[in-house]
């Protein structure tokens, strides 16, 4: 069912990515940045689990992939590394909800999706990715 909440979001197509605004064009660290922005507010989630705040952190973990993930790094991992490489990506977060859920290796979880986040950054920085469909 988590899995269902992020895979039928409703990322946007490749023809709404023309029109992205301020991240058409690449500029050094801006996915390197983001990535940090997203892994701050993953490190605040599982901040708020071990103190016993779980609905709370769920709900900053959905905050992060909506308001961070899925509008900013998603559509460019789609466009430059693939649906794969995305869609993995919504898996490891799902995961992350339901480790804080169930309790279970939170910390373990936690680092699986830092790293997986970090390497699709620099990757993405590495490419000198945009969004601009040249």
């Amino acid at each position: 069912m988590i899995w269902t909440f992020f895979a039928c979001s409703g990322a946007p197509q490749s023809d709404a990515l023309v029109s992205a605004g301020p991240l058409e064009s690449f500029s050094p660290g801006m996915w390197e940045q983001r990535a940090l922005t997203i892994q701050s507010g993953l490190q605040e989630a599982l901040a708020l689990a071990e103190t016993g705040e779980e609905e709370q952190a769920q709900e900053l973990i959905k905050a992060v992939y909506t308001g961070s993930f899925e509008p900013e790094l998603e559509p460019v991992i789609r466009s430059h590394l693939g649906r794969h490489v995305a869609l993995e990506l919504e898996f490891e977060f799902s995961k992350m909800l339901k480790a804080i859920r169930y309790r279970r290796e939170r910390g373990v979880q936690l680092e699986a999706l830092l790293e997986q986040v970090g390497q699709a950054a620099a990757i993405l920085e590495s490419k000198a990715a945009s969004l601009r469909q040249d």
